[in-house]
């Protein structure tokens, strides 16, 4: 499995401020996957664990407020099979 599950660069918003993110280490925590999250934004580092479902709902609130900007892809929910490791 890769290091990082997804990796990105970008300065798509603001040219003079560089932001750097990755998401990695896919745990089962209570029967829930939680993911390492890390990353540099305009207030400095930070990171946390977080689940699919933050993803989704991050993804569904930036669609909404940047139309038409290009968005990562996110793998489907799946109901079965969802942690193996393959899948992860």
């Amino acid at each position: 499995m890769p290091a990082n599950v997804y990796t990105a660069e970008t300065d798509v918003l603001m040219s003079d401020i560089e932001y750097n993110f990755s998401v990695s280490n896919p745990q089962d925590m209570g029967g829930s996957i939680h993911y390492e999250v890390k990353g540099v934004d305009r207030q400095g580092q930070w990171e946390g664990k977080r689940r699919y479902s933050e993803f989704h709902l991050l993804m569904e609130t930036l669609a909404r407020r940047f139309p038409g900007v290009p968005l990562p892809v996110l793998p489907e929910k799946q109901a079965f099979g969802n942690k193996e490791v393959l899948f992860l």
